[in-house]
């Protein structure tokens, strides 16, 4: 997306990228040698070559066009808040499970203490982190264990989302062109820093496997992420021209799909069963409907978003406008009256042509909000928001174990290019020292888990109600 201001003319008129005119300057020169040589040929002819009584075609084209835009413009703003709201309610999971999940003994302390001294995100919490360390117990390690695993999953739900918005149009018509290949690698190397090896390998079955032949998209970022990086980063700039690669239009799983789930399912091992208190650092049982029904709205918004970029406007509209629009540009030599001079024979019929083929274009650059084009959403900027906030809670909280389980490294330069403001990104700390070799997620040291079934807990049925209640 380009952001701009508002209150100047020269930067904004005097700029081509993000305009109409990479799409339109071919047809517009085009046009504008045909109207020309058509003045010509009508004043060395001595004549005009016909006389309109009205235009029109002019007034019922001009009317589809705007339509059109207008009806484009509903689906952009659509797809914006189907956006908010689903970083909206992915924020709402991390904080809840956050607040919602109290730990052990020194979270309890440091509830109490920031409740009365305030709470500091600098090398002050940290202070107070340590002088509650003595305070650590069992059920505060694990549930910093369980918290890394809640964000790393919220992570890659973002990200499955970035990723799978970019591919939608090409999975639905079995064509996936190089430029958005690279960026979906670009998804992929995010997904495989906060993933170990066993789980990367099954969800980009969902993403690579989904090439004909799975040869055609082969790599290395499985075994060597780093590697692969490099290797991307060498590559990324350079044109492959209209390279593409064949993908299954074939409905199945997505990845998004299998992200929520796994992400459902951390938060759902963490509720601490009210009869038999199994996980007293979890989640109370009651507070676990209110994070599904967000879960369940991730699923509505991203089938959502699916279906603004698979549905396009009904082909016989489309048809008629491009038609119309071909048409009457075709007609403009016989609105040459060479008696009116060249400025309203050349000069007018250019400026109209620019501005038809500038709704038209407008049109179709707003009708798929998700993508990889100059005026598509930033997916990004909420992913690196979404980001930044979760080190502040972190911090809010003071589970350091939690934030030094992961690393904040700086953004590649050919993917600072295409995304500014974004500075950095997230990967498990495990994974980006080992390069992608250590099967495990945390840094530290695991606790062993006590698992309390049904069939160990002893039900009492005894009426312990006093005879006169």
């Amino acid at each position: 997306m380009i952001y701009y201001r508002q209150d100047t003319w020269r930067e904004q008129i005097f700029r081509f990228s993000g305009t109409i005119w990479p799409s339109i300057w071919r047809k517009q020169v085009l046009m504008t040698i045909y109207t020309i040589a058509s003045y010509v040929f009508c004043e060395k002819m001595g004549g005009n070559l016909g006389k309109f009584k009205g235009n029109f075609l002019g007034g019922i084209l001009s009317f589809l066009l705007v339509f059109r835009t207008s009806q484009s413009y509903a689906r952009y703003w659509q797809g914006r808040s189907l956006l908010t709201g689903f970083f909206c309610d992915l924020r709402e999971i991390v904080i809840l499970s956050m607040t919602l999940m109290p730990g052990g003994a020194r979270g309890y302390q440091w509830r109490w203490k920031t409740s009365r001294k305030g709470t500091s995100t600098g090398e002050k919490s940290r202070e107070m982190v340590q002088s509650l360390e003595s305070f650590t117990d069992d059920s505060d390690r694990i549930m910093s264990e369980e918290r890394v695993d809640i964000l790393r999953w919220a992570f890659v739900v973002a990200i499955a989302f970035q990723a799978h918005a970019r591919m939608v149009y090409s999975l639905e018509h079995g064509d996936l062109p190089s430029e958005i290949q690279k960026l979906v690698d670009w998804d992929r190397f995010r997904i495989r820093c906060l993933t170990t090896k066993a789980e990367f390998r099954d969800l980009d079955r969902l993403v690579s496997g989904t090439a004909i032949p799975q040869a055609a998209w082969e790599d290395s970022l499985l075994l060597d992420p780093k590697g692969f990086l490099k290797e991307m980063e060498e590559d990324f700039f350079q044109d492959h021209g209209d390279d593409s690669i064949e993908v299954s239009a074939e409905p199945g799983l997505r990845l998004p799909v299998v992200a929520i789930y796994q992400l459902t399912q951390v938060l759902y091992r963490n509720v601490n069963d009210q009869r038999l208190q199994d996980k007293r650092y979890g989640m109370a049982e009651r507070f676990f409907s209110g994070m599904a029904s967000r879960m369940l709205q991730l699923n509505k918004i991203l089938n959502t978003v699916v279906q603004i970029v698979s549905t396009p406007l009904p082909f016989p509209y489309f048809h008629l406008c491009k038609s119309l629009l071909f048409v009457y540009l075709l007609s403009f030599p016989f609105f040459i009256d060479i008696s009116l001079g060249i400025w309203a024979n050349c000069g007018e019929l250019c400026f109209l042509t620019i501005a038809l083929l500038g709704l038209d274009s407008i049109a179709t650059e707003l009708e798929n909000p998700f993508g990889c084009d100059s005026n598509d959403l930033s997916i990004a900027d909420d992913i690196h928001k979404l980001e930044k906030e979760t080190l502040f809670y972190s911090r809010m909280i003071g589970d350091t174990r939690l934030e030094d389980s992961f690393l904040w490294t700086p953004l590649p330069h050919h993917i600072a290019q295409i995304c500014p403001g974004v500075t950095g990104y997230f990967v498990l700390k495990t994974q980006w020292e080992s390069n992608g070799s250590s099967p495990e997620v945390y840094p530290f040291k695991r606790i062993e888990r006590e698992i309390i079934t049904d069939a160990e807990f002893v039900h009492d049925d005894r009426d312990h109600m006093s005879e006169d209640s």
